[in-house]
């Protein structure tokens, strides 16, 4: 099978447009913090900055569905290593649609088993799933906010074994990962 230039492309804008929000809302979020700003303003800054990304979000979803019912999943040999990558991201941020995250969750374990797609990028998937569901994540890979503005992570099932399961997908330490982190 020959690589699909014009699949490939589809997915590459649409990661490059999710990644230029992203980064233009961590510059503006760095801005808002740095700043005596009122309660309020803040409150109404960050709601509008995320209602702009939950937008494209749902936007890229609903493409991305459109080109998994059409192709299946885009693995390397599809779309090359690079879009098989922006193909995970663009469904890591559908967490509106957790159902199309699952499904793509077995379409993705089904790639990696055939060669054609990253174990870890099934690691964090997963974690995505379960945090949003409101389980223990497996992999460590998923953070959110705090009070203290560092990255903490969501409950991690099993840490006796973590390390163990984060080298069998391909992750690094842990403990590496979370100073990361930290200092986003």
């Amino acid at each position: 099978m020959s690589i699909n230039t014009h699949l490939k492309e589809k997915i590459t804008q649409m990661a490059k447009e999710d990644q230029k929000i992203r980064e233009e809302q961590r510059q503006q979020f760095s801005i808002l913090t740095g700043k005596d700003i009122d309660e309020k303003k803040y409150t109404e800054e960050t709601s509008r900055m995320r209602g702009v990304m939950e937008e494209l979000d749902k936007r890229h979803t609903e493409e991305m569905r459109k080109i998994i019912e059409e192709y299946g999943w885009p693995g390397k040999k599809m779309v090359g290593a690079e879009a098989n990558n922006y193909a995970w991201l663009l469904v890591q941020h559908a967490v509106h649609d957790e159902d199309f995250q699952k499904r793509c969750l077995g379409l993705l374990k089904q790639s990696i088993q055939e060669g054609d797609s990253e174990a870890k990028h099934a690691a964090y998937l997963e974690d995505r799933i379960l945090v949003r569901s409101g389980l223990k994540q497996k992999y460590g890979t998923q953070f959110r906010g705090s009070k203290t503005g560092k990255q903490t992570p969501y409950p991690i099932e099993d840490l006796d074994n973590l390390e163990e399961r984060r080298k069998s997908v391909g992750l690094g330490l842990f403990l590496e990962y979370k100073k990361r982190m930290e200092n986003l």
